[in-house]
């Protein structure tokens, strides 16, 4: 069924045409297993979102590095919204073998760190 979710990204391309111009979208995806550094792709020319997300991985002590990211984030950047999309690995990817037990507690903790400094960070460089 988890496979299912994702198939055609269909929830994200039925909403990302309904959310208002000027919405930044920051899309962290495969929070469980962070190896060497968190993945970032972005898209819909995100450059004040990039800022502070790199102002935050910096402060919280997380590498990041330019990636694939093929999540959510692309339906919302297709729209033209600012979006970024951010991994930090997950065993088993869009696979039944995506499971709760894979998920590592730090790099889950690590990935709720990285997402509230960038948003308290965020209204300083947008």
């Amino acid at each position: 069924m988890l496979e299912r979710e994702e198939a055609g990204a269909r929830g994200s391309a039925h909403h990302a045409p309904h959310v208002p111009a000027g919405t930044f979208v920051f899309n962290l995806d495969g929070a469980a297993h962070l190896h060497r550094a968190a993945a970032v792709e972005a898209g819909g020319l995100p450059t004040g979102l990039l800022a502070a997300l790199d102002q935050a991985g910096r402060a919280a002590g997380i590498s990041l590095a330019a990636g694939a990211m093929p999540s959510d984030n692309r339906r919302y950047a297709t729209v033209g919204l600012p979006a970024v999309g951010t991994g930090m690995g997950m065993p088993g990817y869009q696979t039944p073998a995506e499971t709760i037990e894979r998920v590592d507690t730090d790099t889950l903790i690590e990935a709720t760190w990285l997402l509230v400094a960038t948003v308290r960070i965020s209204p300083k460089t947008i």
